[in-house]
């Protein structure tokens, strides 16, 4: 399985906080992104947000950052994924200090060609982050 490395960056605007997941993924990996309504939310990413109601609440969606999005041949529909690298990002308002529990789900695949053709290897993945809002 690849190696997907995390890092949580804060952009800060008085209480409005933007949550950016950044992560790298080993070379040759690609991760489905988070996927609009209108491109297949079977291999969307997820990320759920856990933490006291007093600590913050969101604002809007999470979103993709920089996803690339083409036609899936096989699935017959729009993907949106990363190659290599790719953010999401979640704007919330901070109500007071905490630590918020971030589980994040997503796929991960590599495509490969053999001597009949093309071939992959999927594998689907939870992460949880700790983020310290204080």
């Amino acid at each position: 399985m690849p190696s997907v490395k995390w890092q949580v960056t804060k952009e800060i605007q008085n209480k409005e906080i933007n949550l950016v997941f950044a992560f790298k993924i080993d070379n040759d990996w690609s991760m489905y992104a988070i996927n609009p309504d209108t491109i297949s939310p079977k291999i969307s990413a997820r990320i759920n947000f856990q933490a006291n109601n007093d600590c913050f609440y969101t604002v809007g969606q999470t979103t993709s950052q920089t996803a690339i999005v083409e036609f899936d041949k096989e699935l017959n529909m729009n993907t949106a994924y990363f190659m290599n690298e790719g953010a999401f990002s979640q704007r919330i308002v901070k109500r007071g200090n905490c630590l918020i529990k971030a589980e994040i789900s997503y796929i991960v695949s590599k495509k490969y060609m053999t001597e009949q053709g093309e071939e992959g290897i999927i594998y689907r993945v939870k992460d949880i982050l700790l983020i310290p809002l204080d």
